[in-house]
């Protein structure tokens, strides 16, 4: 039988938060792990991954949506971890997201409501904000942005783009969505012709024999 838990990104930070969350869902060595993560939660996900997988559970798939988490200064007011992560994880899935401001531009122009323009504001809004926090760009998905001009140090290397881990994921996608909408890009048919949703479920249910 397979059991769900939604849990905040601060809840997987810390070894007492750890503890706690292992004991709330009753986890034990022979559970198969899955870890599904968005901005925020999917760069402490990450983070969890590891931390389980050194604690000898096994942790069947991550999936970090369009994870956050490399500006520095954000690590003075989340409670996100301070280095990269080094996933740990049977399957590892991220998904980045890179809104085009054409589609987003015409989705407010084309909406022909306050509603509609208000939503695709709020669209631009989220990518910001991500943007704000630093979104964990991996392998061929790192580029330089504008921010990241105004971040160079005296050396010319960009400050906040860390490295990559020393395991990359086995899939790495790049979708056209807003930061927000983490469901919907669930649902985007990746270069591997499934969806994200397609990927986990057929794993779950894999793993309960069906």
């Amino acid at each position: 039988m397979a059991e769900f838990s939604y849990n905040g990104y601060y809840e997987v930070h810390g070894k007492e938060e750890i503890d706690a969350l292992i004991d709330k869902v009753k986890l034990n060595k022979s559970t198969k792990v899955y870890i599904v993560g968005h901005s925020l939660g999917g760069w402490n996900g990450a983070h969890f991954s590891q931390k389980l997988s050194a604690r000898g559970f096994s942790v069947e798939m991550l999936i970090t949506l369009d994870p956050v988490g490399e500006n520095p200064v954000l690590k003075g007011v989340a409670d996100i971890y301070a280095m990269p992560p080094e996933p740990v994880a049977k399957y590892w899935l991220n998904i980045h997201y890179e809104q085009s401001n054409v589609k987003s531009i015409y989705k407010g122009a084309t909406s022909g409501s306050w509603v509609g323009f208000k939503n695709s504001v709020t669209d631009v809004t989220s990518n910001i904000v991500a943007e704000t926090g630093r979104r964990w760009m991996i392998g061929a998905d790192k580029q330089i942005t504008p921010a990241d001009v105004v971040l160079k140090g005296g050396g010319g290397a960009v400050v906040g783009r860390f490295w990559d881990p020393k395991r990359m994921p086995d899939l790495s996608c790049i979708v056209d969505i807003a930061h927000v909408d983490t469901l919907p890009a669930m649902k985007v048919v990746l270069s591997n012709g499934k969806t994200g949703w397609q990927m986990f479920e057929s794993s779950v249910r894999g793993n309960l024999g069906e």
